[in-house]
């Protein structure tokens, strides 16, 4: 074989063997060891939950009414927040494939090519020498124990990935009580908007009344001035009750993460009521399946094994090594002829002293293992504290809910029965306004005491950390 096409060959092998590492340089797609999340920026699992979120399929809402559901999808595919979650799950899920690494051999390999030229002079004159040399190098190593330095390595990253995961969901919680409050907040809005049309619509007929008794003598001037003078004050609530109605729809559209002019809902059913559960059991459920707790665990259980990897770092390992060498080891001289080398051994490594650093190591492993002991106690703490107060506020509001709709039915009954008396010119018109004011304040009320035992359910829900979407409407 001639040297121009030695030459060639041995340009082909090193672009091969480039390319094939090339090849690897999105690391992102590849995934040989499988510890990169499946589903990433794809789909969600809700907690409590096991529908998916698709998110790809997520569209412009539109001028159509929008479900809760779809409301909470929206969300989460929008969140800056979820997205940014994914983004930690992913450098996390590298760590773990960082950290699997050592569990395999180790190959590396050396092309080269050497062009060497000697010039030499002496007395007797002047001389030079040259050569060339194509040199090859390839060695393996793999550690055949250490402890287990590298699985206890590897446990650290997994369970930090595992909490990862875990904190995951608690974002996505923390959406849905944004959308799900959000959303509420417009639904309250809408129906008190209704109903301040409907007292217009009743107060206007007042004045109507008033108006015709006053013409024909039966009624008085001031009778009339207060029929207008309350339905003047009911125009001016009704405003109030569209601006509401527009500030609850910008929250919520804010919490979709879109901001089109307007958007419909659907129609929310009236809070069921009933009793909940007793408070032992949401704070049990809080301390077994709250993401803030399992997530706290999960570090606490990765700092364990992190104290493990540094006692395992600081005792011998033992290496199994095997290098194979043509024409030559790396940074020797050009050798006249064709040499091949092989060699295949194990090493012992015994750390002896390093500057007492593995000690230091451990000290710090351990004051952080302790650290993380100390912040689980105290997010336990905050757990239970939140799910006593939302439980409280979920049976006052409860209470007040059920007192609230007796109020209305009373005030709706009066509202009617006074209606009619003024009509037939029995009762007069301060006998009209006074119940006309009781119903509205019945009315404003009930629809407060609704707002308070949708939400306070929805807290409740949230402390525990079960915000999944089948029990998002009406948490029990």
């Amino acid at each position: 074989m001639s040297a121009k096409n030695t030459r060639r060959m041995w340009k082909a092998k090193m672009v091969a063997f480039l390319s094939g590492f090339s090849a690897c340089a999105p690391l992102y797609a590849f995934d040989p060891l499988l510890v990169m999340p499946p589903i990433i920026d794809v789909s969600i699992q809700l907690p409590n939950d096991s529908s998916r979120i698709v998110c790809d399929e997520v569209k412009t809402i539109g001028t159509r009414p929008v479900s809760l559901g779809e409301a909470i999808y929206i969300a989460i595919c929008r969140s800056p927040r979820v997205r940014a979650r994914w983004s930690e799950i992913n450098v996390q899920a590298a760590a773990v494939g960082e950290s699997a690494a050592p569990l395999l051999p180790s190959i590396t390999g050396t092309l080269s090519r050497i062009n060497d030229k000697t010039e030499t002079s002496t007395s007797l004159g002047e001389g030079s020498n040259s050569g060339k040399s194509n040199t090859a190098y390839l060695g393996l190593s793999y550690r055949l124990f250490d402890f287990g330095a590298r699985t206890a390595n590897l446990d650290v990253n997994r369970k930090l990935l595992r909490a990862a995961y875990i904190s995951r969901d608690a974002i996505v919680q923390r959406v849905i009580e944004d959308v799900v409050q959000g959303y509420f907040d417009v639904s309250n809005a809408r129906t008190l908007l209704a109903a301040k049309l409907r007292d217009v619509e009743l107060a206007s007929r007042t004045v109507e009344v008033a108006r015709r008794r006053e013409a024909s003598g039966s009624g008085a001037n001031y009778e009339t001035l207060q029929a207008e003078t309350a339905l003047a004050k009911i125009l001016l609530e009704k405003i109030r009750a569209q601006a509401e109605l527009r500030r609850a729809s910008a929250s919520l559209m804010y919490a979709l993460g879109t901001f089109e002019d307007d958007i419909e809902i659907k129609d929310v059913e009236e809070a069921p009521g009933g009793n909940l559960l007793t408070k032992q059991f949401y704070v049990q459920l809080a301390h077994e399946f709250h993401p803030a707790l399992l997530s706290a665990r999960a570090e606490i259980e990765s700092a364990k094994r992190r104290i493990d990897a540094i006692n395992a770092e600081g005792k011998p390992s033992l290496d199994f090594n095997s290098n194979f060498y043509k024409n030559g080891r790396p940074g020797q001289s050009i050798s006249s002829v064709d040499t091949k080398e092989t060699t295949v051994g194990v090493s012992l490594n015994i750390p002896i002293f390093d500057g007492f650093a593995n000690n230091y190591k451990l000290v710090g492993a351990r004051a952080q293992f302790e650290k993380k002991e100390s912040e689980l106690a105290d997010t336990e703490q905050q757990i239970t504290r939140d799910v006593l107060k939302a439980y409280a506020d979920a049976v006052s509001s409860n209470d007040g809910f059920d007192a609230a709709r007796v109020l209305l039915t009373k005030a709706q009954k009066a509202m009617e029965s006074s209606a009619r008396r003024f009509k037939s010119g029995i009762a007069d018109v301060v006998e009209v306004l006074n119940t006309q004011t009781a119903l509205i304040d019945a009315e404003q009320i009930y629809f407060k005491s609704m707002s308070d035992m949708r939400s306070g359910r929805l807290k409740l829900t949230i402390s525990v950390g079960q915000a999944g979407l089948p029990g998002v409407d009406w948490p029990r």
